[in-house]
């Protein structure tokens, strides 16, 4: 059996990007005061249109979702892994802009 779930709680650190149907952003997840950890989030079809039009730096939000690790050989011949987060759900954390409808998540 295998399983593999990542559940994030955390702030944006910028807007998101989007490139060939990719919606891609970091968010820092605190460790404990003084620490936090960086994690890029990357999102597909409605996660990806979710992301997109609600989620903006420093907004604090929840990620559901699973890891991937990606590894290819860079220019130099060096062999890179590179560890991101597939987001199946987004859910923002902060009260709702009061003139805005902003739905809470999209799964």
């Amino acid at each position: 059996m295998n399983y593999n779930k990542v559940i994030l709680i955390g702030r944006t650190t910028k807007d998101p990007e989007t490139k060939e149907k990719i919606t891609k952003f970091d968010i820092a997840v605190n460790r404990n005061k003084e620490e936090a950890d960086f994690f890029r989030v990357s999102c597909f079809d409605k996660t990806a249109e979710f992301a997109n039009s609600y989620v903006k730096k420093g907004k604090l939000i929840l990620v559901d979702g699973s890891l991937r690790n990606n590894s290819w050989t860079d220019k130099d011949g060096q062999k890179r892994v590179a560890t991101e987060i597939i987001a199946n759900k987004i859910e923002l954390l902060e009260k709702k802009e009061s003139n805005n409808a902003v739905p809470e998540n999209w799964n």
